[in-house]
């Protein structure tokens, strides 16, 4: 029997790329295709930040799944962004008028891959859209929008608010949200309770053979530490975090360190005691986060942060920005990580992650020892704990699959 043919349409897709929606939608096209012929429309970009194109136009085939690629006409000039976006949000009356040249800037601005899209809908069965903010979503899912199905990864960040986006939202015939949080918040901002709509997260999916001492001993790492990754960008509240991060370091006196894992979009304070490894491989990334004390995740707007899941799943705790709901949910309903929403409460959770290093040999400076032990608090352990199993009743790959795949079908049914 022939499978049913399926487009996922995201901004950028690629093993290099470091994103969230990214990682997500390579994620569930490599399962889907076990029951679909699954096809991702996407550009040729590598980074979001000027939509450079990196890869080669055309199709190619990424771990199984077939990838149809389009060039970016135009790259994103991030200061010309910034002055539309600030003349947008600022000047009211302009806003219908820079509509369509704040969605261009936005980008990616690919109009080809929107004609392909207009001229071959009759070649797909559905069209799925990860991600509602950018040109693509926008200017895309209007085209096929009777058999188009929306993974928003919403969040309430000032661009969901501009009118544009009440078509994308209002178009969609279907919705799948990450959490119930995403769902409550989209629909309060649209009317959009009536459509088929479904909350299916994402698996998890943990490498058997993770070893912290192989990330020590690559990266030179003597002292403990705390861990965060993603993109390091002001966007994701990073600014915050080593302010507040090298504050704890003078009042606490401690030796621990702050690593980062991921692309530097901002400058790094200089200081021994932060340390930006850039983008790494997955190896490194899970054994990173393993020995890590804590993960942290400073951003206020996340739909859903699988990296903080995967740190759950490893009984590695949390520690996340109470703003976001969505991370505070998490945290409440698994018991294995705390929020914090001014200074006073990161430096209080902080030093509980962090414990009390020990040497295990008696007489060896422990700032020197790479032979450390901790004592642990009992709400420590708790928290270690609980992580695991809250992933394990949540988000195993399973369940995630025959949801997806039951929505998709009785999408298709009606």
């Amino acid at each position: 029997m022939k499978k049913k043919k399926i487009a996922i349409v995201n901004q950028r897709y690629g093993v290099e790329v470091n994103g969230g929606s990214e990682q997500y939608t390579r994620m569930i096209a490599e399962r889907l295709q076990n029951y679909y012929d699954i096809e991702i429309l996407t550009t040729c970009a590598l980074d979001y930040d000027t939509w450079k194109n990196y890869y080669k136009e055309g199709i190619e085939s990424i771990n199984g799944v077939k990838v149809r690629r389009f060039f970016v006409k135009k790259e994103r000039n991030m200061l010309y962004f910034r002055l539309i976006n600030k003349l947008v949000m600022t000047i009211p009356c302009y806003k219908k008028r820079l509509d369509e040249l704040w969605l261009k800037e936005q980008g990616p601005y690919a109009p080809t891959l929107i004609s392909y899209i207009e001229k071959n809908s009759k070649h797909y069965d559905v069209f799925i859209f990860v991600t509602y903010l950018y040109y693509l979503t926008a200017k895309g899912l209007p085209l096929v929008s009777d058999k188009s199905i929306l993974i928003p990864t919403a969040h309430d960040e000032p661009y969901i608010h501009y009118d544009i986006y009440k078509k994308v939202f209002g178009t969609a015939k279907g919705i799948i949200y990450l959490t119930n949080e995403e769902k409550k918040f989209v629909e309060t901002v649209f009317s959009v309770s009536e459509k088929k709509n479904a909350v299916i997260a994402v698996g998890m999916e943990i490498p058997q053979n993770i070893d912290s001492k192989k990330f020590v001993e690559k990266y030179q790492i003597k002292t403990p530490y705390v861990i965060y990754v993603g993109r390091v960008d002001y966007g994701k509240n990073c600014e915050e975090l080593f302010k507040w991060f090298i504050e704890y370091k003078k009042k606490t006196n401690s030796n621990l360190m702050l690593i980062l894992l991921g692309k530097c979009m901002m400058e790094i304070p200089v200081t021994k005691d932060i340390v930006a490894l850039g983008f790494v491989s997955e190896e490194d990334k899970f054994n990173g986060i393993v020995g890590a004390r804590a993960l942290i995740m400073p951003s206020e707007y996340e739909s859903l942060s699988m990296v903080v899941l995967e740190a759950m799943a490893m009984a590695v705790p949390v520690l996340v920005n109470g703003k976001c709901k969505v991370l505070k949910e998490h945290c409440q309903l698994s018991g294995a990580g705390r929020s914090y929403s001014n200074y006073e409460e990161f430096e209080k959770e902080l030093f509980l992650f962090e414990g009390k290093a020990v040497s295990v040999h008696e007489g060896v400076n422990m700032t020197d020892s790479e032979y450390l032990f901790y004592k642990e608090s009992e709400e420590y352990k708790k928290m270690k704990e609980n992580g695991p199993i809250y992933v394990k009743e949540r988000y195993e790959w399973k369940n995630i699959e025959s949801r997806l795949v039951q929505f998709i079908e009785s999408f298709k049914e009606e």
